[in-house]
C-alpha cells in the first residue's frame, strides 16, 4: 500500500472514531453515551453558622445515563460530631416547587440524598439544590437542564 493510502486510511478510521464520541459542555445536562455518569451541575451552596463555622454543603448531581438529577448534601465531619443529634432537610426545588426531599439525622451518615427526578418532569427543566439544618440555610444556583446556564448566587441564611 501506498504512503498516501495509509495517510488516508488513517485519517478515515480516526474520523470514523473521532465520530462516535460526543463531548459535553461543563455545566450542562447535554451529554452523549461516551460522557455517560454522575456530574455535580450548578454551583453548590455552603452552609455555615454566622459565616465562618461550617456546616456541610448541598450540591445538584444529574445521571447523564438516565436523565435523573438529586440534590446531594456533605455534612461537615467536625459539625457532624458535635451534633449528631440535628436533622439535614434536603431537597430539589424546580421552579414550580419542591419536587424530592428528605430529612435525616447526622447520626445516619455523612451524606444525604434526595430521590432522583426526572428533568423532564418539570417545564421549565430548572433545579436548585436546597438542604437546612436546625435554622442554618443553603442554596446551590439554579440550573437550566436546557441549556446548561446557571444563575442565581450561592446563598446560606443563618439564625445562630
Amino acid at each position: 500500500m501506498s504512503t498516501l493510502k495509509r495517510r488516508l486510511a488513517a485519517a478515515a478510521a480516526a474520523a470514523c472514531l473521532t465520530a462516535g464520541l460526543g463531548v459535553a459542555t461543563a455545566g450542562t445536562a447535554q451529554a452523549t453515551a461516551a460522557s455517560c455518569g454522575l456530574t455535580d451541575v450548578g454551583n453548590p451552596g455552603i452552609l455555615t453558622i454566622d459565616g465562618t463555622r461550617p456546616v456541610g454543603q448541598v450540591q445538584q448531581i444529574y445521571n447523564t445515563c438516565n436523565g435523573t438529577a438529586q440534590a446531594h448534601f456533605v455534612w461537615d465531619s467536625q459539625y457532624r460530631s458535635a451534633l449528631p443529634f440535628a436533622d439535614a432537610t434536603v431537597a430539589l426545588t424546580a421552579s414550580n416547587g419542591t419536587v424530592a426531599s428528605v430529612t435525616q439525622p447526622a447520626s445516619a451518615g455523612q451524606t444525604v440524598d434526595t430521590p432522583w427526578v426526572d428533568i423532564n418532569s418539570q417545564n421549565p427543566q430548572t433545579y436548585q439544590a436546597f438542604t437546612q439544618v436546625i435554622c442554618v440555610q443553603g442554596y446551590g444556583s439554579w440550573h437550566a437542564y436546557a441549556d446548561g446556564s446557571n444563575w442565581g448566587d450561592r446563598a446560606f441564611n443563618s439564625c445562630i
